[in-house]
């Protein structure tokens, strides 16, 4: 089935939500519906999307999440490129392999630098290789259920971002730089055995960021930290109560020694001037003798 080509008639239209037909393919007439805001085309069985997408200025919102049985659709087509005020695309659930490049800047194109969203999760997705820094708006990043197994460093660069979804990925290690993000408060994950240095990075990422699907990884994490956290803790009492025991080791040493040798009243004169007296006295006691 197809959309009516008078669909671009309505000029003034600003959501536009088709989702769950069985629409085939769109119009060129889409591209007089210069107003349009949101454009929902999920659960549907586009083949391609037509270049004159790429003309809707004002787009904010778009998903083809969802073409077919998932077989359909595995490329947008670099006209949408143009689209600077996109905020939200959605990709879920389709065949595309690699990023589409009409994400990127290219010459005098902007690309989707506005994006705050996107949705590549189940699609056969084997890399994540581009700047993404470039969006610098990113608030989420879901690209659980694909094949990637790494991300690109300049994710660390993505200050916005608030959510990263990888979890049943091939994703085995995550830079520490994550760390630096100020606003993340939330990566999702299987397990956390997914990850080769869980514990490791984890000692960079407070707790309450780490998300488990698995029933229970998340409170064994917690247990296996707090665990840690307070072996270190008795480690530092143990450390600190030898440290103090040494000290009055020494302590009790140096009173000792002050009980055997007690001072002469006057000081060490006085002290020498006893001792050369008794040992005039000896001397005489043994001449008396």
């Amino acid at each position: 089935e197809r959309l009516a080509g008078d669909v671009g008639n309505l000029s003034s239209l600003r959501v536009l939500r088709l989702h769950s037909n069985r629409l085939e393919r769109l119009p060129k007439t889409i591209s007089a519906l210069e107003a349009l805001v949101e454009l929902n085309l999920a659960s549907n069985l586009l083949v391609e999307v037509p270049k004159e997408v790429g003309k809707l200025p004002n787009l904010e919102k778009v998903d083809f999440s969802r073409q077919g049985k998932g077989d359909l659709l595995d490329v947008l087509p670099v006209e949408m490129r143009g689209l600077g005020k996109l905020r939200e695309l959605r990709l879920s659930a389709n065949n595309f392999r690699r990023l589409p490049d009409a994400i990127f800047p290219r010459g005098d194109e902007a690309g989707m630098t506005s994006l705050e969203i996107l949705a590549m999760d189940f699609n056969p997705l084997e890399g994540v290789d581009e700047d993404l820094a470039i969006c610098a708006h990113m608030r989420k990043l879901l690209l659980h259920n694909t094949r990637i197994r790494k991300l690109h460093k300049s994710i660390t660069f993505m200050y916005k971002l608030e959510e990263l979804w990888i979890n049943d990925t091939r994703i085995t290690k995550l830079d520490p730089g994550l760390a630096k993000l100020p606003s993340l408060r939330k990566i999702v994950l299987n397990h956390e055995d997914q990850l080769d240095d869980f514990m490791s990075i984890r000692r960079h990422i407070v707790g309450d960021v780490w998300c488990f699907l698995c029933p229970g990884e998340g409170q064994m994490a917690q247990l296996s930290a707090m665990h840690k956290e307070e072996e270190r803790k008795q480690r530092k009492q143990r450390e600190k109560a030898a440290h103090e025991e040494r000290e009055a080791a020494v302590a009790r040493a140096a009173a000792t020694e002050e009980e055997e040798d007690p001072p002469f009243p006057g000081g060490e004169e006085a002290g020498a001037r006893a001792s050369r007296r008794k040992s005039r006295g000896s001397v005489r006691f043994a001449a008396d003798e």
